[in-house]
């Protein structure tokens, strides 16, 4: 069971903040422009919308994390590199 879970939590991880930052704001608009100002009610139709915008708002946020998330090591290393003194042992 741990391989099981193991892989999906790694992934899921991998864009959590972005996936925090973003799905409230992709939520919102989807939601105004599917249905407007009307509200839902919860009859099976809006629930399988609800289950699409969440599934569409969780593949933006991971798309957007590929270029911003995904390369945070990257950069700080990057960083690192120009902060460092010249002559300096690296650790």
């Amino acid at each position: 069971m741990p391989g099981f879970y193991a892989k999906p939590a790694r992934l899921f991880a991998g864009f959590s903040y972005t996936l925090y930052l973003t799905h409230f704001p992709l939520v919102f608009l989807l939601h105004s422009r599917i249905m407007g100002a009307k509200f839902w009610n919860p009859d099976f139709l809006h629930v399988v919308y609800g289950i699409l915008i969440a599934a569409g708002a969780t593949v933006i946020a991971y798309l957007i994390a590929q270029g911003t998330e995904t390369k945070t090591s990257l950069v700080r290393r990057k960083i690192m590199a120009l902060l460092r003194p010249a002559g300096r042992a690296r650790f």
